[in-house]
């Protein structure tokens, strides 16, 4: 069983730093998967997909945060 993310991370907009950075986090997602500490890997999942869409020039936030609600 695989517990890489699917994220293609080698796209050829990416620079050399981009794809090295995306690749930390889907290994520490890995590594908390594997670890058994399933929040940490969720946020890291979570993590790296605003950081892939965001260098895709598509991120749009869809749960934008309140301050009245802190």
């Amino acid at each position: 069983m695989s517990v890489r993310l699917d994220l293609p991370i080698d796209e050829p907009e990416f620079l050399p730093v981009e794809t090295q950075i995306l690749a930390n986090l889907l290994d520490k997602h890995e590594q908390y998967v594997c670890q058994g500490r399933d929040l940490e890997a969720r946020a890291m999942a979570r993590a790296a997909h605003i950081v892939w869409t965001g260098l895709k020039g598509s991120f749009g936030d869809t749960q934008p945060s309140e301050w009245s609600g802190l």
